[in-house]
């Protein structure tokens, strides 16, 4: 299992599984820290009835370094920023929010050795696209869209 390779179950929670018709399974896990989702970021595994087949993705730990304590913008501030993104009222004209949650975002690429988690919003748009907000309160005057990405099923 992925545990007894030193990646923890305190980490990490199965966000989807897929039968794969073969005897093996897809698995999406999806990191977290504090109980809090983490945005991003996921480990791909397969697995089958002997064990764990391969895992893709980032392995990434968790290391608290700063004792900063950050307050979160309510998420109705969010939202009223939200109608200013010109790209959403391009791409969807009748858009409603079919989920929103509180985590925590890694701006990771394919280069970084280290980055901060950053307090986060996702804010799913009629389940196709997930749009990513700074939640930290004061940080800019304006709220700040971290990213986007497409929602593939």
């Amino acid at each position: 299992t992925l545990f007894k390779k030193n990646i923890g179950k305190s980490v990490l929670e199965v966000s989807n599984t897929s039968d794969n018709k073969n005897g093996s399974f897809f698995v999406t896990l999806m990191y977290k820290y504090n109980d809090y989702p983490v945005f991003n970021n996921n480990l791909h595994a397969t697995a089958g009835k002997n064990g764990l087949i391969s895992v893709k993705g980032t392995v990434v730990s968790f290391k608290k370094l700063k004792d900063i304590e950050y307050s979160i913008t309510p998420t109705a501030n969010i939202l009223l920023e939200l109608l200013s993104n010109g790209d959403l009222k391009t791409e969807f004209p009748e858009a409603k929010i079919t989920s929103i949650r509180l985590g925590y975002y890694l701006p990771l690429g394919k280069t970084e050795a280290s980055i901060y988690a950053i307090p986060a919003y996702e804010i799913e748009i009629n389940s196709k696209k997930v749009y990513f907000y700074d939640a930290r309160e004061k940080i800019t005057s304006d709220a700040v869209l971290l990213g986007s990405k497409n929602i593939t099923k």
